[in-house]
């Protein structure tokens, strides 16, 4: 079964448009990291006039590490995006990312994953130097929108798909509340 997580989508002055996507569904929910493969593009007119094409990325969903290798307690889980990112002129960036969520006081959960901390490094991989950060907020008609991409795919039947779509809701949803 092949799980389309589902597209990003966020618009205004940067845009990341993102395919997150796990051939085997079932092993990406067991894995500890809850890994998925990314594409996309990304359009950054800081760095290129056209759309950057994101390639050879990794989605990691509800993770326990920060990133450093560090494993935080139950409390708080993260959301991480690495990826290639590739210009029309031959210029390569890496941009890196994440979504922290905490079980903080207060109705958090809305910003906590919409809301996307992000680094672009100069060079195929996070060693070149630095030459952007930013904040990436997905406005709500986005969210709504991202929601209606999940699909699954290879599924022997309509039942299995309908089974395999409630079951990593049920794994999003648990890890959230």
């Amino acid at each position: 079964v092949v799980a389309i997580i589902g597209q990003v989508r966020a618009l205004r002055r940067q845009a990341v448009e993102a395919v997150a996507h796990r051939a085997d569904l079932g092993a990406m929910l067991r894995d500890n990291e809850h890994r998925a493969k990314l594409i996309g593009t990304v359009t950054a007119p800081q760095l290129s006039p056209f759309a950057l094409t994101a390639t050879g990325g990794e989605f990691r969903l509800f993770s326990r590490s920060d990133g450093t290798g560090r494993t935080h307690d139950e409390g708080r889980l993260w959301m991480h995006y690495r990826m290639r990112l590739s210009s029309r002129d031959g210029q390569q960036y890496f941009l890196e990312g994440h979504k922290r969520i905490c079980d903080d006081r207060g109705l958090d959960l809305w910003a906590d994953t919409t809301t996307l901390f992000f680094t672009v490094h100069d060079g195929y991989d996070p060693s070149g130097p630095v030459v952007g950060r930013g904040i990436l907020r997905i406005r709500l008609i986005d969210f709504v929108r991202q929601m209606t991409t999940f699909r699954i795919l290879g599924a022997r039947n309509i039942v299995a798909s309908a089974w395999w779509s409630l079951r990593f809701n049920w794994f999003f949803a648990r890890h959230l509340l």
